[in-house]
């Protein structure tokens, strides 16, 4: 149960909150632009109710 909870907790960052952070840290300062997970998600930020612009 612990799992599933660590595991929610991290999808609802990977959706909600990645601007670029997690792939910055191999892409470097690119990633602030390109914000892959963010593009790749953007309808589900919208139907969750995260503001994205």
């Amino acid at each position: 149960m612990v799992i599933l909870a660590a595991l929610a907790i991290i999808r609802v960052y990977l959706v909600g909150y990645d601007q670029g952070q997690l792939f910055s840290l191999v892409q470097g300062n690119g990633a602030y632009d390109n914000m892959f997970l963010h593009e790749f998600t953007h309808d589900i930020r919208h139907a969750a109710g995260f503001p994205c612009h």
